[in-house]
This record gives structure tokens, sequence and C-alpha cells, in this order.
């Protein structure tokens, strides 16, 4: 199995998650990171799963390919399954070169960027299978490099509930928050792709009706990333320092998720996102943008609410509906976290890896099962 890095991230985690399982099911499992071991390496090595670590750069380091090749030929793989896009290309290039028999992509986000696409495109006659987390993400996929329906697949992840129900709500008055305050959580990485930029302006809009509004709202954002600089900088030039919290990655998100009124997503673009499905699996509203899987987490006004992609002030006048009254936003959170817990367990997903990969090895007539 090989991944781009093994940093702290929705894609990574489930990686590691479906490579335990895997494991558990007695495949045999070699990961290999192109960057760095990462955080996460130490979780895979505690499952007696090897890590190799190519320390590589970004997309255009050319390294990675001869030094993918050389792990390749030395495990000599019955397949390879990479995950996240650099990740992908590498593994089709460098699994072809060293005579790899099944090279299976999968593709985390529907990302319609042309330097991905294009990439994609030349490297598809080299991918026998894709696994796409979510429906949404199958089908942008599929059209923008025109794979054949027989060739991709879609399986979403798992939620950790035991992990997630583990946590306490964390302490308001740790972060200088008091009882009465309407909590927004931002969670996940400071990217353009997640256009945290939005959710702060909408926090500004909201601001500005602050007389007639009956609780006061504070914003936290829990993630680093490239924009981290330029929010604080923007929080620092209007004022709101005492409005708004940066609390970089936290080891206790579910926690924080106890601890917050409402979760805001406002991607671009997105899989299947595991920020959505844990707030709702412990229970807290979730307003999210209409970014592919997004809307197959969320039914509006069943199990959360929708609004357009950038569209600023339809998200303004969610939150501004819920803080006046989230009696309704409570509701469709106990509905949300019913859906998930039923249809979102790790068993499911793995038992689903299991089944195509044994389908597409068999398949295969060049080579044997496991």
């Amino acid at each position: 199995m090989v991944i781009t890095e093994l940093d702290v991230g929705g894609a990574e985690k489930a990686f590691v998650r479906i490579a335990i399982g895997l494991k558990q099911k007695h495949w045999k499992i070699h990961v290999v990171s192109l960057r760095d071991p990462g955080p996460l390496a130490a979780t895979l090595q505690q499952h007696a799963i090897p890590v190799t670590a190519l320390h590589c750069g970004g997309f255009l380091d050319l390294r990675a390919i001869p030094r993918l090749r050389t792990v390749l030929n030395t495990l000599h793989p019955t397949a390879i399954l990479s995950f996240l896009h650099q990740a992908n290309i590498v593994s089709r290039i460098a699994g072809r070169l060293a005579h790899v028999p099944l090279c299976i992509s999968g593709v985390r986000v529907a990302d319609r960027r042309l330097s991905v696409t294009l990439s994609e495109q030349i490297t598809r006659p080299w991918t026998d299978h894709y696994i796409a987390v979510s429906d949404a993400v199958s089908q942008v996929h599929k059209t923008l490099c025109d794979i054949p329906e027989n060739r991709i697949s879609a399986i979403r992840n798992g939620v950790d509930f035991e992990e997630l129900d583990a946590f306490a709500p964390t302490n308001r008055s740790l972060l200088d928050l008091q009882s009465q305050d309407f909590v927004i959580l931002c969670a996940g990485r400071l990217t353009p792709q997640k256009n945290p930029q939005l959710v702060l302006q909408a926090f500004q809009q909201l601001l500005a009706r602050s007389t007639t509004l009956p609780h006061p709202p504070k914003l936290i954002f829990a993630g680093e990333g490239p924009l981290r600089a330029s929010l604080q900088q923007s929080v620092q030039r209007a004022g709101l320092e005492q409005d708004v919290r940066f609390t970089g990655w936290r080891a206790d998100l579910p926690g924080l998720m106890k601890a917050a009124n409402v979760l805001v997503l406002a991607s671009e673009w997105e899989g299947l996102p595991n920020v959505i499905a844990e707030a709702q699996a412990v229970g807290l509203p979730v307003i999210s943008s209409r970014a592919d899987g997004c809307t197959e987490l969320i039914n509006p006004g069943i199990t959360g609410q929708l609004f357009d992609c950038r569209d600023v002030n339809a998200l303004v006048q969610l939150l501004s509906a819920q803080l006046h009254d989230d009696t309704k936003a409570r509701q469709m959170a106990q509905t949300a976290a019913t859906f998930v817990r039923t249809h979102l367990t790790w068993q499911s997903c793995i038992d689903q890896y299991d089944t195509l990969l044994q389908r597409l090895i068999n398949h295969n007539t060049k080579i044997s099962p496991r």
C-alpha cells in the first residue's frame, strides 16, 4: 500500500485503518510513504505492518519513481493499492516499470484542477481499477478521466465510534470560552480547498448583527495549513482576537466537537469528509457546502444544512437561524448520528475492500489471491 504521506489527515487516517483491517483479514501488507514516515507510521508498526519512507518531496520530486520501483522489485507485490494523487501517479509508473501485476488507485477527492486531471488521464492506461471514497467522487473522476464503469468502485470510509465515545467534552474555560457562547467550529487543514476564509467572512457578518443575537458567537479554527498566517492577520486587522481562536491540530478534536454548537465546512471540493461523519456521530449539528460527497452525508433539513459553495450570505443565514433557535439543529444532529452509526462502520468498509481485492486478483489470471 502506497500513500503520499502519513501525516494526520482524514485520508491518511482512513488509509491506516484500512491497512490494519486488511492485515487482520490475513492480507500481507507493506506500507510505503513517499515522504517522511509521519506520525501515523507508529500506529501501523504497532500492528506489525512494516513502513518504508522514501523521503521525497512534492509532486515534482521525480526521485519517488525510482525509489518506489526499487522497493517493488524487492517485495514483488501481488498488487499496489495507493491513496492520494501523488502516490497514485508514482505507483502507476513505478508499478509498470517493476512489472507489478495489479495497480489499484484510491481516489479520495473530486479534484477538478487541470494539473490533476491531466496527469490522471495520461497514466490511466496503467491503472487496473479505481476505488473512490464516495459515489460523487466516483462520478466526477469517471467523467473527467473517461473511466469505464466497470473499472471504478465506491467504498465509503467508516467511523471509529469507540474512539469518539471515549472523549469527554473539552472544558470551554481552557479555550477562554463561556458556557453561553455560541461556538462555531471549523476543523481541518487551512488550505484553499477548505476555504476557511469564507467561514471567517461569514463570522464577521454574523458579528455585525451582534445587537440582535441572543448569544455571543465565537469561532474556532482547529487545524494547520498554509492559510493560517493570513487568517490570523485578517483576525488581527479586524480586531477579532477575543472572538476567534486558532488551536492548531488537536488530538482531542472529538472533545472539541462535543463542546461546540455547530461544525462548519466550506470546502470547494471534497471526497467524503471524515470531519462531517465524526461530528454527526457525536451529535454535533453540521452546516456544509454542497461539495461532492458532503451531499451524501447531509440531507438538508433532515441530517444537517447545506449551502452553495462560496455563498457567504447563505452560510450567515443558516448560522443566524441556528443561533436564534438550535432545537431543530439538535434534532437533525440526532437523526444524523443514527444514520452514521448504522451505515458508516469500518467493518463494512474493510469487508468491501477485502471482497473487491479478492475479485480483482482472482480475475487477473497471472497471479494467485493473497
